[in-house]
């Protein structure tokens, strides 16, 4: 069984930005699917949990994969004059990652337990 630690050293080594994931963590606890200890079978890796854009995901690796592009998609973003807004943008995303990141961290944190 992983636990939130463990999940977190995951994402780090996969380059995922571990503060971006910690930002999530309420999320994730409060979710009553985590807090009602389902299991892995076949039927519930499948599950989307609720969230219709979680049904497409059913490994860790492409759930971390999923992290990363959202991730990416929502600092990649320039100014008038052609300057990245990344710096701003990671800071404003380390303190509210959003519904869709968030529903993203809970499959895969779900699919790695």
């Amino acid at each position: 069984m992983t636990t939130w630690e463990d999940f977190k050293f995951i994402c780090f080594s996969q380059d995922v930005d571990v503060e971006v994931i910690e930002a999530c963590r309420e999320f994730i606890e409060n979710d009553h699917h985590i807090k009602n200890n389902w299991h892995r079978d076949s039927h519930i890796v499948s599950s989307d949990l609720g969230y219709a854009e979680l049904g497409d995901i059913v490994s860790v690796e492409q759930g971390l994969f999923e992290i990363k592009q959202a991730i990416y998609w929502g600092i990649c973003d320039y100014d008038s004059l052609g300057r990245s807004k990344e710096k701003m943008l990671l800071k404003k995303l380390k303190k509210d990652p959003g519904k869709h990141i968030k529903r993203l961290v809970l499959k895969t944190y779900w699919l790695a337990r």
